[in-house]
């Protein structure tokens, strides 16, 4: 075993996890009620619908902006910004189907920790203003009198908002079990 000199605390202590004696936070993790359970009608096989549709929406975003900066460096950009386009498009199509089954997840959530809501209200508010951005991104895009340098800051800071809101959605799941079986 390593000595530390007193008082030099660990970077990492495996004895406590967010502030709490590591028993005390695996208990808590694992109380379960039907109270607080998350039950949604969204699920098929009690695996919830909104997370596995998130992916295509937050796939085609970041693959758009990859091609916006492919079509910034190469001769002929014009094929790289119309599959932008068209994956924009199809991320915004994977979006609102996306959010029909996470609306249903929120409205179905008993709720058992307090900052639970807060996060998935702040998650909603994201998403939805990501979404706004996107459309307001098409719209540009078809017009395409402006040039193609706000839109594609407008895709850098969608992808900086779903990566904002996919971390709060991990941050429900994984740290306070939301749609986990048997742990909120």
């Amino acid at each position: 075993m390593v000595q530390r000199p007193a008082g030099l605390k660990p970077a990492y202590d495996p004895d406590t996890h967010h502030g709490l004696p590591r028993a005390a936070y695996v208990e808590a993790s694992l109380t379960f009620s039907e109270e607080t359970s998350m039950r949604t009608p969204a699920s098929i096989g009690k695996h919830p619908v909104h997370p596995m549709l998130v992916v295509f929406p937050i796939g085609l975003w970041i693959f758009s902006l990859v091609c916006d900066l492919i079509g910034l460096v190469v001769d002929e950009p014009q094929v790289w910004f119309t599959v932008a386009l068209y994956t924009m498009v199809g991320g915004l199509i994977g979006a609102l189907l996306a959010a029909v089954p996470g609306l249903i997840d929120l409205l179905y959530y008993k709720g058992g920790k307090p900052p639970v809501k807060r996060i998935a209200l702040t998650h909603m508010a994201i998403n939805l203003s990501a979404v706004a951005l996107y459309i307001i991104n098409v719209v540009m895009r078809i017009g395409a009198h402006e040039g193609i340098r706000i839109p594609i800051l407008l895709s850098l800071i969608g992808v900086a908002m779903i990566g904002v809101s996919g971390w709060l959605g991990g941050q429900m799941v994984h740290v306070y079990g939301v749609g986990v079986e048997g742990r909120e």
